[in-house]
């Protein structure tokens, strides 16, 4: 009998889960935020202070990847108390871009808990009394991922360019689990994305080995 390899789709299999599931926007389960604009406040946070007294980092779009790790190095500001206390991050939030040319999300963790984030980028914190039906690590694939992923494209007519509203992200409807799913899924998210960035980084390390072999090799 001819033997049929079966790939496992880890996307496939929670999606089925997702579809199955109530939904609920993303309005009603979390509260959204919108970034900094950082050029109202160009002169007050960097031609009053010097270098050594910026000590607030900001999350740009250009520092999410296209895998949704933090990379790059990070702005600084000087930390303006409850002026800018709005625009911070805790662990746990879920950010997605507001544009740009295809839509990029991210969790923070605990080592961005405190930054910043610009006015490309909208922020997601998950309501206490829902964070047994949804993780932020469901939250934040399901953007990129799942049927959420479309629906924003959709609303925000993102042919050739993204442009999500704080609006358009508060209509966009996702998934509440049993918690018993919530927990597998979110655990398989975690070694997932554990194991692409063991990849990310092999595939790094691999390209610094590669050219300091061809240097070697034109020094000889």
């Amino acid at each position: 009998m001819r033997k049929t390899n079966v790939r496992l789709d880890f996307w496939r299999i929670s999606e089925y889960y997702m579809v199955m599931a109530e939904k609920k926007s993303i309005g009603e389960i979390a509260d959204v935020f919108v970034g900094l604009n950082i050029k109202n406040y160009k002169d007050e946070f960097s031609s009053s202070f010097s270098k050594d007294q910026m000590d607030v980092k900001i999350i740009s779009i250009s520092n999410i990847d296209s895998s949704g790790f933090f990379t790059g190095d990070f702005q600084k500001i000087k930390d303006m108390g409850d002026r800018i206390k709005n625009y911070k991050v805790i662990e746990g939030d879920v950010i997605v871009n507001s544009r740009g040319r295809s839509i990029k999300s991210a969790m923070v963790d605990s080592d961005r808990e405190g930054y910043v984030i610009s006015s490309n980028i909208l922020a997601i914190r998950i309501k206490k009394e829902y964070m047994n039906s949804i993780s932020p690590e469901i939250l934040d694939i399901y953007i990129k991922q799942g049927s959420a992923a479309n629906e924003i494209n959709k609303k925000s007519n993102a042919s050739t360019m993204l442009v999500l509203t704080k609006e358009i992200l508060k209509n966009v409807r996702v998934p509440l689990l049993s918690e018993e799913k919530k927990k597998k899924i979110s655990s398989l998210i975690g070694l997932y994305r554990e194991i692409s960035r063991e990849i990310d980084e092999s595939k790094n390390l691999l390209s610094v080995l590669s050219s300091n072999i061809v240097g070697m090799m034109e020094e000889e």
